[in-house]
């Protein structure tokens, strides 16, 4: 009777040491650790965010962390309008197709020419879930602009560094405090990545055109 046990024990841990090795294998994306460094300088000399941009997210913060009273799917409907009303400026031109995942009813937002059929998640290492897995090489000049407090940064500097090391020009650079997508407030330091964006498409079009000529 013991030796049974310890057979079944043996093989549930076989098991799922075998489980362990396939997840392991094939939901994994590559480590990318070494690009790392070199890190960026904070673009400008502030020191702290603006007046404007501590409006701007303390407005965010209090629609987010204060919601209406309600519960599971009046709560889904509510979050939902807000996110519409505040994109209605912003029109895309996508499908929507509903889909019960599981028993819960749900909704897929397909962008133009997009594979409905294509499931993204079943390669980690596939460059459509991230650049950062695809060959960075003969690449045209690349500016990506983040904010220190978010976790995209480390992806943003990664994907520069990649791309350097792999004979492709790109550039960081970096808000200290800002929230995601700062750019899309009026704030003082949206002008500021503007302002870059249209100085880093100056010096490289100016380039391009030498080359050309």
């Amino acid at each position: 009777m013991i030796q049974l046990v310890l057979i079944l024990l043996l093989g549930i841990f076989v098991l799922f040491a075998v489980a362990w090795l396939v997840a392991a294998t094939l939901f994994t994306g590559k480590d990318h650790s070494e690009y790392d460094l070199p890190r960026h300088a904070s673009t400008g000399t502030r020191t702290r965010e603006s007046v404007e941009h501590e409006d701007a997210a303390d407005a965010i913060a209090k629609g987010l962390a204060e919601p209406a009273p309600a519960k599971g799917k009046e709560l889904l409907h509510l979050m939902r309008r807000y996110l519409d009303e505040r994109g209605e400026a912003a029109k895309i031109n996508s499908e929507i197709r509903p889909i019960d995942a599981a028993g819960v009813k749900a909704e897929w937002i397909i962008a133009p020419n997009a594979e409905a059929s294509r499931r993204l998640l079943t390669n980690p290492r596939s460059p459509l879930i991230s650049p950062l897995q695809g060959d960075l090489s003969n690449l045209p000049p690349t500016l990506l602009q983040a904010s220190e407090a978010e976790m995209f940064l480390d992806d943003s500097i990664r994907y520069a560094n990649k791309a350097n090391a792999q004979g492709s020009h790109a550039e960081v650079q970096t808000w200290p405090f800002l929230m995601h997508v700062w750019h899309a407030f009026e704030v003082p330091e949206a002008d500021e990545a503007f302002e870059s964006i249209k100085e880093f498409l100056g010096e490289h079009a100016a380039k391009s055109e030498a080359h050309t000529n």
